[in-house]
């Protein structure tokens, strides 16, 4: 699905498909975490990016990072060299572990405009903890969380031709109101 995926984006974009970015691995290895190469940070993203972020499907090419020992599924979330220099003695705990697709701080909403400290509390809450019972049941949850991203988005405003007006109205109605009109 991520070759998919990818060849998608690069016949849209005519570009580089996968991006990379250094991360702070195990002990504070520095690696390069790969990713789809979508415009994350612009404004206004076509819709097919949107959706590729919003599913979390730009970061399946960290598959590769777990096949070649950098990660693993589960962990603590790689983060920049330039914010860990910056890490107090006991945020540095996080660094005794491979980092991970996805984690407990993930499945609680939080992501790189979390601070570091926010963060640091669930990941060492799960290195105390680890079991693989535990990661079986973070990758179930974050399955569910994709799942529920899915089922519960807004359609994108691709379309430039519908006037502002029949959108207004509808970004203050709740989904169930949507999905429940009586068409008769």
């Amino acid at each position: 699905p991520s070759l998919l995926v990818a060849a998608a984006i690069l016949m849209l974009r005519k570009g580089k498909v996968f991006g990379g970015e250094r991360r702070c691995g195990k002990n504070g290895k520095v690696f390069w975490m790969y990713r789809l190469n979508v415009g994350r940070d612009l404004p206004a993203l076509p819709a097919y990016e949107k959706l590729l972020t919003d599913l979390g499907l730009t970061e399946l090419p960290q598959l590769w990072n777990v096949l070649r020992g950098d990660m693993d599924l589960v962990g603590p979330r790689p983060e920049a060299p330039e914010r860990v220099k910056h890490y107090s003695d006991w945020q540095r705990q996080r660094l005794k572990i491979k980092p991970g697709i996805t984690g407990l701080a993930q499945i609680h909403g939080l992501r790189d405009q979390h601070s570091a400290e926010q963060k640091t509390h669930y990941d060492l809450q799960y290195i105390l903890r680890w079991s693989p019972f535990l990661d079986f049941s973070l990758m179930l949850q974050t399955g569910w969380i994709l799942v529920e991203r899915l089922w519960t988005r807004k359609p994108a405003r691709t379309e430039t031709w519908l006037e502002d007006s029949l959108w207004e109205d509808e970004a203050d109605t709740p989904l169930e109101e949507i999905a429940y009109v009586d068409h008769t």
